[in-house]
């Protein structure tokens, strides 16, 4: 006899018990996920979990499989989603999908999206089937730390607030929601943003996420590229660590060649889906 399987809205759970859901969902992974409680909190706050659209499954009292997401104005977001090892191949991540699309779509959603390894062809194939589709690759690096590295002078550190609306003249393309604008606002509290301006305002920025080491986002005015000011803004984050890159998109020439300037180490591709929600 098959279990009986409940769906329930994320909201009438605590973080503590989202958190343990998600963990054990990720526990067999190459890298198993161990997120403390106020990571997941930082994590969730940063991509803007809305607790009310997200929808977990319930048996005997407990969650056995997660769906977390986002909605910012008309866009939704697929937060991260998974199922505890013992429970897969039962269809519970379809079913946490549907009724969590039908909530998303009654609330004013316009479209959904979400990231997923390129290797993860399960969770890619459940994607697809829900109409998502590929609308670019973002790759994901590692950048050792430097000895002794020279820094352009003028960077100074600042505040996320004081360059936010600057920012938005200098990027080529368009960052992954959890590198978003909207997203380092949400958690400006645990980032570290570093700026150089001249006379025609903010010339380079860069934002680390202080928790995890990740740069989040990184752009240099076009007019004064080819200069070293991007691996400066790089260096002056590092502090003497390594840093994670996450999510360059893999079009963005001058963020490849940069990479490759610093001596990054490719660590992964991820596919970015998109689907229209009207």
């Amino acid at each position: 006899m098959q279990p009986n399987t409940v769906i329930a809205s994320a909201e009438h759970y605590s973080h503590d018990e989202l958190c343990d859901a998600m963990n054990r969902s990720f526990s067999d992974y190459a890298v198993p996920m161990v997120l403390s409680d106020e990571g997941f909190s930082v994590m969730m706050r940063q991509r803007g979990l809305d607790m009310s659209a997200s929808r977990v499954a319930i048996e005997d009292g407990r969650i056995v499989a997660v769906w977390f997401v986002s909605i910012r104005e008309a866009a939704s977001y697929l937060i991260s989603s998974g199922t505890d090892p013992s429970h897969r191949r039962r269809g519970l991540a379809r079913r946490l999908a549907l009724t969590s699309l039908d909530e998303l779509k009654a609330r004013g959603a316009s479209s959904f999206q979400t990231e997923v390894l390129v290797e993860n062809t399960g969770a890619y194939e459940l994607y697809r089937s829900l109409g998502m589709r590929i609308s670019r690759t973002l790759c994901c690096y590692d950048i050792p730390a430097a000895e002794a590295a020279s820094i352009m002078p003028g960077i100074r550190e600042t505040s996320w607030s004081a360059i936010s609306e600057e920012v938005k003249m200098l990027n080529d393309v368009e960052p992954s929601w959890q590198n978003s604008i909207a997203s380092v606002a949400a958690i400006e509290d645990r980032v570290n943003c570093f700026a150089i301006h001249d006379a025609k305002g903010l010339a380079g920025y860069s934002v680390l996420l202080r928790d995890t080491g990740t740069l989040a986002q990184l752009a240099v005015r076009r007019n004064v590229r080819r200069k070293g000011l991007g691996q400066s803004l790089i260096r002056v984050c590092q502090k003497g660590n390594d840093v994670r890159v996450l999510n360059v998109d893999s079009s963005s020439v001058s963020l490849i060649a940069l990479m490759k300037k610093m001596d990054a180490v490719f660590s992964t591709n991820q596919y970015e889906l998109r689907m229209p929600m009207r």
